[in-house]
């Protein structure tokens, strides 16, 4: 395996004279990791610096061997579309478009040649192919969250990073979501990412980092 993401510290500030200190930290190529911790130690930070949504005050962070803090906003944006698969809390798919289309913009955004063929395969594997035509506004939640992981990794991604996946989930869903974003994240040969607070995950992926609330 080799490096896909790497931290080397990182601080971060937060409102007021807080400043998050981040653990030096390596995730191989393939390799899966959970980030924990309470509310306000960080999680969804360390995601955002992970996938160039933020940029470190301090320290470095590189993906894909390229250290984000030398590239530029346009050149960030690039390398995330091309490279990472995101799963926000908020899902934030395009409300405008059916979930066919919010795939086709993934591909299209990451540079890729639209592939049908791939969109109806992905959206078969995750049982939602029958809502290829439906808007995002007309989906269940757990309808929308397949979708989600179906625009995370229909790019074929290096770098998946979910935020907080299984929250207010039930045993039964939970089991379901990590599930298949373990087996979509190997079907594409990429790393997986999750920041949570649900212990639950802990035995579906070994790798934790622990952070804590900065005093």
């Amino acid at each position: 395996m080799s490096e896909l993401l790497g931290f080397s510290g990182v601080r971060q500030r937060f409102s007021g004279n807080q400043t998050l200190t981040l653990p030096d930290w390596t995730l191989q190529r393939g390799e899966h990791c959970l980030i924990m911790g309470p509310s306000g130690s960080g999680k969804t930070t360390m995601l955002s610096l992970a996938g160039g949504l933020l940029t470190a005050d301090a320290g470095h962070v590189s993906l894909d061997r390229q250290p984000l803090h030398e590239l530029g906003e346009a050149q960030r944006d690039r390398l995330r579309a091309r490279c990472v698969g995101l799963i926000f809390q908020t899902l934030h798919l395009v409300s405008a478009l059916n979930v066919g289309r919010n795939l086709a913009l993934a591909q299209y955004l990451a540079g890729q040649t639209v592939d049908w063929d791939r969109i109806r395969t992905l959206l078969t594997e995750l049982a939602v192919d029958h809502l290829i035509q439906r808007k995002p506004d007309t989906l269940s939640q757990g309808q929308a969250q397949r979708v989600a992981i179906a625009r995370a990794t229909v790019t074929s991604p290096q770098l998946v990073l979910a935020d907080e996946p299984t929250a207010a989930l039930d045993d039964r869903n939970c089991e379901r979501t990590i599930e298949l974003l373990l087996s979509q994240a190997q079907a594409c040969g990429a790393s997986l990412v999750i920041a949570t607070h649900d212990q639950r995950l802990k035995s579906y992926i070994k790798t934790t980092i622990q952070l804590d609330v900065p005093t």
